[in-house]
């Protein structure tokens, strides 16, 4: 039903508070536009647990926003842009659609927010996110592939099997302290990035 393609919709393309996933988050935005001219935007943006300033130019916000995320070293570009109101009134919100290239993948995301400005942005991070997402599952199979791990393991669970300290199964170091590190690095990747309902390459 309806609220089943909501949830599989919203899973895939918007924040979860109950399960949160992604490794970009917007917190703030403060944008200076001219008429016929640049606008300038200041962003505050939490990544893995840090929250960053940013600011960037363009010939509108979208531009200085992709502006703005290219001094932190993401490399994103919109191809295609919709949106919608959700509902009518004074407290609706708006729905922002939007086709990026991110690095050299293309890939659609999904924002929702009161401001259409902000669900444009919004939509932007769901893009560079999933983005991530999929180059964490990605690196998921390349790793099974290389270990034979069972295919019940998944995520965080995989990495702690494969690079165990004790009896690791891909050894980046003899020092066990080295071997953790790996271990716990792959494993923040899984958690911060990848959400525990990602797709595996073949479902795609």
């Amino acid at each position: 039903g309806p609220g089943e393609m909501w949830a599989a919709c919203s899973g895939e393309y918007l924040p979860d508070a109950t399960a949160p996933w992604g490794r970009f988050r917007l917190i703030g935005v403060k944008q200076d536009s001219a008429v016929d001219g640049d606008t300038s935007i200041d962003v505050v943006l939490w990544d893995g647990g840090q929250e960053f300033q940013l600011g960037g130019h363009g010939n509108g916000p979208i531009a200085a926003f992709c502006d703005a995320l290219s001094t932190h070293g993401v490399d994103v570009r919109v191809l295609d842009y919709a949106e919608h109101a959700m509902s009518a009134g004074g407290d609706a919100k708006a729905a922002s659609y939007v086709e990026c290239a991110v690095g050299g993948k293309v890939l659609w995301g999904v924002g929702v927010d009161p401001s259409i400005t902000t669900s444009s942005l919004k939509a932007i991070v769901s893009a560079v996110n999933r983005a991530v997402r999929e180059a964490c599952v990605v690196l998921e199979s390349r790793v099974r592939e290389a270990t034979g791990a069972p295919d019940a393991l998944i995520g965080t669970a995989l990495m702690e099997f494969v690079f165990s300290a004790k009896s690791p199964v891909l050894r980046f170091a003899d020092s066990e302290p080295e071997q953790v590190g790996a271990m716990q690095l792959f494993r923040s990747m899984m958690a911060y990035y990848r959400n525990p309902a990602g797709h595996r390459l073949d479902d795609e």
